[in-house]
């Protein structure tokens, strides 16, 4: 497991180095870093598990092209995906469109101004990959979801990022 606050340089060396070995991974990003953090995510093939944050304050400097890239990216070894990455609802539907990776399960939090259309792309993903078997979602996220939660063939369920919770 590798968990680091910032993606900076050193991060990548070493992100590269043991890629290999990796299978959990919890990692805040940036505007400046997504690109970068794109090319190392694309060699890991052994990750199972990706835990992705970044500042609120970044929904605004992510472009399509960037998200584009990091769905793009993502190794087909993954079986858990938490984004917690502070986007829009449209890009999101980037992400979504560009993933093409088999999880289990996906955390979804963070995205800004979410309306219930938010419910039918990630019912688009999942018809797409037909692997999902839960879908943990933030509250305000989750409330999108009254109208769809008996339809999907994944539970759903209220969650908060895995880095916010209390210590068992």
């Amino acid at each position: 497991m590798f968990s680091c606050k910032y993606f900076c340089p050193e991060i990548f060396v070493n992100l590269k180095k043991y890629s290999g070995n990796l299978t959990h991974l919890r990692i805040i990003i940036k505007s400046q870093t997504i690109v970068r953090f794109s090319k190392v995510m694309s060699v890991m093939s052994n990750l199972k598990y990706l835990y992705i944050e970044s500042p609120r304050e970044e929904y605004t400097l992510f472009t399509e092209q960037m998200i584009d890239q990091l769905a793009h990216s993502l190794p087909f070894s993954l079986i858990t995906l938490s984004c917690n990455l502070s986007i829009t609802q449209e890009l999101l539907k980037v992400f979504l469109s560009g993933c093409f990776v088999h999880l289990n399960t996906l955390e979804l939090f963070n995205v800004q101004e979410p309306d219930k259309k938010i419910s039918l792309l990630i019912r688009d993903y999942c018809n797409k990959m037909s692997s999902l078997k839960t879908l943990k979602l933030s509250r305000s996220l989750l409330e999108k979801f009254t109208n769809i939660k008996k339809k999907g063939p994944y539970r759903i369920i209220g969650s908060t990022p895995d880095w916010f919770q209390e210590p068992i």
